[in-house]
């Protein structure tokens, strides 16, 4: 379990810097959509202690879609009774989410292969500033993270009392503004953490999650 957080890790610090052509301008509704998504589902999950938050957006997972699930379980089928070499097709079978298509979640979840798109445009780019209340929210940079095997022990050396290390994505937006997408991933030890999708809509003027998906638990 240990060996698959830290691999967690080195995959959010290995790439969270925008690409030369890439164009990181902020977003009026960036801070409000994450100050939401933190607010009503990260912090709530979180232990006692401060927070420490990734100042650039981290790249963003979705949940499988229904063709990837399908694609899974058929390979789970062919593994009964097969040799170890046929489990590298399956953890193969876990692919990054393709761009140019909509993702069908399931359960009518639908994202748009345009927002899909424009959350992988903005990886690396910097966060808002945002504020919660009753929370002791640091901002922090990726490479700050140790790369050794007691990696939250030089966290908790460095910042005290912890109650998570957080990166979240920045959100994409549908055409029209109206529709959010973004996912996070969270820490709250050296072998506990989860990521999630949420979708958002504007509704009265204010940003509401109208579902959320898990993308991994470890």
């Amino acid at each position: 379990m240990k060996f698959a957080v830290l691999v967690l890790v080195v995959t959010i610090v290995v790439g969270p810097f925008a690409s030369a052509d890439q164009t990181c301008r902020e977003v009026r509704d960036d801070a409000e959509v994450l100050e939401t998504v933190f607010r009503d589902l990260v912090f709530p999950r979180l232990k006692p202690g401060a927070v420490l938050l990734a100042e650039t957006g981290a790249k963003p997972q979705f949940p499988a879609t229904i063709s990837q699930l399908e694609q899974q379980q058929a390979i789970i089928e062919k593994l009964d009774g097969q040799t170890q070499s046929d489990e590298r097709e399956f953890r193969a079978a876990f692919v990054e989410t393709p761009r140019g298509v909509d993702l069908e979640i399931g359960d009518q979840r639908k994202i748009p292969k345009e927002m899909v798109d424009n959350a992988y445009n903005r990886e690396g780019c910097p966060l808002p500033e945002i504020q919660i209340e009753g929370v002791d929210l640091r901002r922090f940079r990726p490479s700050e993270i140790p790369s050794t095997s007691d990696f939250w022990g030089s966290l908790l050396e460095k910042y005290g009392t912890l109650g998570g290390l957080v990166f979240m994505a920045l959100p994409a937006y549908s055409s029209d503004k109206t529709q959010a997408v973004v996912s996070y991933h969270r820490m709250h030890g050296p072998v506990g953490g989860m990521g999630e999708t949420i979708y958002l809509r504007l509704v009265d003027g204010s940003w509401t999650i109208i579902w959320h998906a898990t993308t991994f638990v470890s």
